[in-house]
């Protein structure tokens, strides 16, 4: 009986929000709307703990779950890289959630991560101070899992415009204010393969998924295959599963069930496959290589030697000349539409049950979504 009761006690703190957890002691306080909010900046609401419980509404530009103060704000263009006043989180996304930053206005109440998680600390100390043989635990769902700053449980949230945040480019930001390295391909790790690219590229524009899971995930392929012919994956298939089971990658006798993701990410492919041309063959596009820029080392190298694994960044300029266009910060180096570039992961992947890493190239995920600039047509000046 025991036991039951622990384990049902755990589950009521798991589903305890910040709020709720200080309703026990404190009435609750008037409701908050947009009438009745009082106007207030990200600073004032990261440097000053009389805003806590209050009203409050706030405008800033939202991306996911975060209120940036302005677009320098996002990239750590208004400071020094170190602890900042110029965002805020909220307890909770939007919803709908939009799926590139926008300029937002934020009512909500204001609150402090750390306040609660020293009340919850609190609260858990006396309950099992009066306990008898139960234990209670502290767990904070929420962005105060998280952390222990400043942040906003919205009530209302209004976009006040749909035009995208357009993203920086290398004519607008210097190379140490950046969080991208460029890179040289002798910098790269053994292993890695840029051919895999131009069969990722070639697999996409053919159709063919069998080629795709194999080359974006190691673990679809036959082991120890082969990268020394100019179409190692052209006698890859696809098999349909029987009775509901997922389908199979097949080669000669070898057969394996393919990965979710591996699915999930031919999904995205086929959509990419609409604009993705490219006239020349990639070795003869203008190309450069990034990595993320390590903060902590000195001056922002990188200074362990080559790039061990993933976050190597391989980008192409689809026509013409790039100069000014390539991606300033590593969440643009992706795989978008209206870019001038397309980019592709490049790594080493570790395989289950074999001793060697292989490589891979994979899709770039977007991480901003940041809008591209309106660039003149060729021929045209700006």
């Amino acid at each position: 009986m025991i036991r039951v009761a622990q384990l049902l006690i755990v589950m009521l703190i798991f589903a305890l929000s910040p709020l709720r957890a200080q309703a026990d002691e404190a009435e609750a306080p008037p409701a908050c709307t947009v009438d009745t909010a009082v106007p207030a900046t990200i600073a004032q609401l990261r440097t000053d703990e009389g805003w806590r419980f209050k009203c409050v509404v706030v405008e800033g530009i939202l991306d996911g779950n975060t209120l940036h103060a302005s677009r320098e704000a996002m990239f750590g263009l208004d400071r020094p890289r170190s602890p900042e006043t110029s965002y805020i989180s909220l307890q909770r996304s939007p919803i709908p959630k939009a799926s590139t930053p926008l300029r937002a206005r934020v009512v909500g109440i204001a609150d402090n991560c750390g306040k609660v998680q020293a009340e919850a600390d609190e609260q858990t100390k006396r309950k099992n101070a009066e306990s008898e043989g139960l234990l209670y635990i502290t767990f904070i769902g929420g962005t105060c899992h998280y952390h222990s700053l400043p942040y906003i449980d919205p009530v209302a949230v209004t976009f006040l415009s749909f035009n995208g945040i357009e993203r920086y480019t290398t004519d607008e930001v210097s190379a140490d204010k950046t969080d991208l390295l460029e890179l040289s391909p002798g910098d790269l790790a053994t292993g890695i393969d840029l051919r895999l690219a131009q069969w990722l590229v070639a697999a996409i524009i053919e159709g063919n998924e069998a080629a795709f899971h194999a080359i974006t995930n190691p673990e679809n392929r036959p082991e120890a295959m082969a990268f020394d012919s100019t179409a190692p994956f052209v006698g890859l298939s696809i098999e349909p599963g029987e009775d509901g089971d997922p389908p199979r990658i097949v080669a000669g006798e070898f057969s394996k069930e393919l990965f979710r993701r591996s699915l999930d990410q031919w999904a995205k492919a086929r959509e990419l496959s609409s604009w993705l041309e490219t006239p020349l063959p990639l070795d003869h596009m203008p190309r450069k290589l990034f990595t993320l820029r390590d903060w902590e080392s000195p001056g922002g190298e990188v200074i362990s030697g080559p790039v061990d694994i993933a976050e190597v960044r391989a980008c192409w300029c689809k026509k013409g000349d790039c100069s000014g266009k390539w991606p300033a910060f590593f969440g643009d180096a992706d795989m978008v539409r209206d870019r001038p570039y397309f980019c592709i992961d490049l790594g080493m992947w570790t395989v289950f049950k074999r001793t060697e890493l292989e490589p891979y190239a994979g899709l770039t995920e977007s991480e901003y979504g940041m809008a591209e600039p309106v660039w003149p047509e060729e021929g045209q000046t700006e």
